[in-house]
């Protein structure tokens, strides 16, 4: 079982949060947390695993300017190491937010989001 999303502190949420869990148990077998220094805001949208059983999770953050970024991230499946991530950096003081992602069959990843 995968589950992604945010991770909070005392003043909010500042990292992805990814975790595979065994089916049978529930026994957390990895969690991991990603994020990057002088953000303000981080979370997960969406979550889908690859031919190879990776983890590939995009999400948005924050940044101290208010600037919105599309962050995708690949993982390891098997211990959730980070394999490698992409960035779209939005405007300024601008909305925007991931919609979802999908992988084909070649494994490469195709996002869509909006940035205002």
């Amino acid at each position: 079982v995968l589950a992604a999303g945010r991770s909070w502190d005392a003043i909010g949420p500042h990292e992805f949060f990814i975790g595979r869990y065994s089916a049978s148990t529930g026994e957390r077998l990895w969690e991991r947390r990603y994020g990057v220094e002088f953000q303000r805001s981080a979370g997960a949208a969406s979550l889908e695993v690859d031919s190879d059983g990776d983890v590939l999770v995009t999400g948005h953050l924050t940044d101290l300017e208010g600037r919105f970024i599309l962050e995708t991230l690949k993982v390891s499946g098997s211990d959730g190491a980070q394999i490698w991530e992409r960035r779209h950096l939005g405007r300024p003081r601008r909305g925007g937010f991931p919609v979802g992602q999908a992988v084909d069959s070649a494994g490469d990843v195709v996002v869509a989001g909006f940035d205002d």
